[in-house]
């Protein structure tokens, strides 16, 4: 008998400490542990998205400057000053205080001799090739 009231007290002792973890104080501090875990994790994930976020604008500008070596150096020159007699100079003020959506233009559409790119390159490529063009300016 002395067996079968110990084993009793060992189960009702453990049935009032999952009631005490379920309803009781600890249950509090679960889910406070669970809260405090959730902001580290969408504090980490934000801070991951900001380093990706900052890393991507250079990959675009080292793209661009592919596509400027590759599409457009062999007439205007690697530093924009353009190559007599095809291409005009990129660094001049009548090209750099052209807004880089007039730039995208004459780059899809074309422009004197010069062919067009559109459907040669995409429109990001387009883009980030004017913006690219801005950074040749004569210093």
């Amino acid at each position: 008998m002395a067996k079968t009231c110990f084993g009793e007290y060992i189960v009702f002792r453990r049935l009032f400490a999952a009631f005490l973890f379920i309803f009781g104080p600890q249950r509090a501090l679960v889910e406070e542990r669970n809260a405090t875990m959730t902001k580290r994790l969408v504090v980490t994930l934000a801070l991951l998205s900001l380093v990706f976020a900052l890393a991507l604008p250079p990959v675009a500008a080292a793209d661009a400057a592919a596509d400027y070596k590759a599409k457009c150096a062999m007439c205007h020159g690697a530093d924009g000053m353009g190559k007599a007699p095809m291409g005009s100079n990129l660094t001049g003020p009548d090209v750099q205080k052209m807004s880089d959506a007039d730039l995208a233009a004459a780059i899809a559409n074309g422009k004197g001799k010069m062919p067009a790119y559109k459907g040669k390159l995409t429109e990001s490529q387009i883009n980030d090739l004017a913006k690219y063009i801005h950074t040749l300016k004569k210093m």
